[in-house]
């Protein structure tokens, strides 16, 4: 078991069957009873096959692609609002004669734009904790649609808002809703993808994050030039989501997690257990901590790269001109499918355990930061771009790795929690303090290609990170794989 631990791990899997995550045993006290017992294994064993009788449509493969059209449908909405149509611009601003889009109507300033960027992440820190502690007692496909029908439902208030302040607080919305996707989509995907290809199935759910993105750049623009009208935009967003919506709620309920099939343990885990319990149990796990800190410096340098790059790049290479924005999007969108689903098939082939993810999420990161930096310092336009896009394949091969890794250390049971608590501290740590500080560092050094530079060095501390990461992984690995089984039954049997 220890050896074929990765990639034959089974969604229900108990923590103690998978102890990468502990950083000594001594933690092992902090895991809950049903998570060493010999029932949770026996139910662990169970096939995905067998858990999805009785549901005519779903099947891994369905599910997974539901899955990936519903991520795909949030960042679409993210890359609406940032589509030039959408966002607009005031009266006069770059030759335009009339107001238009949403800053043209309600006559924004630069900083109250990039509030509507942003707002969804109070929703979405807010609510993935709430989604997380629901799918212990609920179907965590009807949490998902629940979710989505509030998304949908903030979506359609935003083709109707009257004022700036409404248009605030429904994109906030937006965001409480975005967070069932968010923290309970993956753990999904880890229950019921084939043993051996989990990560790749992970990275084809993440691809849709660059992919999507770009998808919204169009929607945007096609939807408003056919309605003339940027509220279109986002009540045809609305029409789309309902369906789904309707598809998910009606379904039959499906497990998260196969050791749900146990109501003694389950109903014992949510009557003995506090959320703050769960959240120490959590932080103790060494492995988790040191990958969702290196998660909040590497998302830090990433949306540094998205907000600052294309301007960086205009400034720095004169050549490119209004180009920037084409040349520097392009790069990213096509770099981060073919870096996803890559870091998915290359965890895949090395055998999807804890510390290799991990050990390859900080190589990449090193690597792609180093690169990164070579092509800021580069004074050829053509170099730039070339070592930009290689640059961003490595960093984009995290991105269904870590994510798989940061399931696998912590207790089944707890993986929408853990995922909820990353997503938070990625937010707190990276993209919402990052960008504006590159902005004000800029402001002292008036030289874009030295404020990259330096925003580029917050990959190598992330890249280190997760070597830690994996260091303290394979080593409570080994110290588990050395147990007898006995040692093992004893341990499961005494927590």
């Amino acid at each position: 078991v220890a050896e074929e631990r990765g990639p034959d791990r089974a969604a229900g899997r108990a923590f103690m069957a998978e102890p990468a995550g502990m950083e000594s045993d001594a933690l092992l006290s902090h895991l809950p009873p049903s998570s060493g017992s010999k029932a949770g294994s026996g139910v662990a064993s169970e096939s995905a096959a067998a858990q999805l009788a009785g549901h005519p449509w779903a099947t891994p493969g369905r599910l997974t692609a539901l899955l990936c059209v519903l991520n795909a449908l949030i960042y679409l909405d993210r890359g609406t609002l940032s589509s030039t149509a959408v966002l607009g611009r005031k009266e006069g601003d770059g030759g335009a004669g009339a107001d238009e889009g949403i800053i043209g109507e309600f006559g924004l300033s630069s900083a109250q734009a990039g509030m509507l960027q942003s707002a969804f992440m109070v929703g979405l820190m807010v609510s993935s904790p709430v989604f997380a502690r629901l799918a212990h007692a609920r179907s965590a496909l009807h949490c998902i649609a629940g979710g989505l029908g509030l998304w949908v439902l903030a979506v359609a208030g935003c083709s109707i808002a009257r004022s700036y302040a409404q248009l605030v607080a429904c994109r906030c919305i937006v965001g409480a809703g975005e967070a069932s996707i968010v923290c309970l989509a993956a753990p999904f995907i880890d229950d019921y993808a084939p043993r051996r290809r989990k990560t790749i199935w992970l990275g084809l759910f993440y691809v849709w994050i660059a992919a999507g993105t770009a998808l919204g750049y169009v929607f945007g623009g096609v939807v408003e030039g056919l309605t003339g009208s940027w509220r279109w935009v986002f009540g045809v967003e609305a029409m789309i989501g309902l369906p789904l919506v309707l598809f998910c709620a009606l379904s039959r309920p499906i497990p998260l997690g196969r050791r749900r099939l146990e109501p003694s343990h389950e109903g014992s885990r949510v009557g003995c257990s506090s959320f703050a319990a769960d959240v120490r149990t959590l932080l103790l796990i060494a492995p988790y901590v040191a990958s969702i800190v290196s998660s909040g410096l590497y998302t830090g340098a990433l949306g540094t790269l998205s907000v600052w790059g294309p301007t960086a790049a205009r400034e720095a290479y004169s050549s490119l001109g209004d180009d920037a924005n084409i040349a520097i999007g392009g790069a990213t969108v096509v770099s981060g499918i073919v870096g996803t689903l890559s870091g998915g098939l290359l965890l895949d082939k090395l055998g999807g355990t804890a510390h290799r993810a991990f050990a390859l999420c900080g190589c990449s990161t090193v690597v792609g930061g180093l690169v990164l930096l070579g092509g800021f310092a580069c004074d050829s336009v053509v170099g730039f771009l070339s070592l930009f896009s290689v640059a961003f394949v490595a960093l984009m091969l995290p991105q269904a790795a870590v994510n798989a890794a940061q399931m696998w250390i912590v207790p089944t049971e707890l993986r929408g929690l853990a995922m909820s608590l990353c997503v938070n501290a990625i937010h707190l740590l990276g993209d919402v303090p990052m960008p504006p500080l590159a902005g004000v560092l800029q402001d002292r050094l008036h030289d874009w290609r030295s404020t990259m530079s330096i925003m580029c060095l917050l990959f190598l501390p992330a890249g280190l990170g997760w070597g830690l990461a994996a260091y303290l992984s394979f080593r409570h690995h080994k110290r588990s794989a050395a147990r007898s089984p006995l040692e093992q039954q004893r341990g499961g049997e005494a927590t």
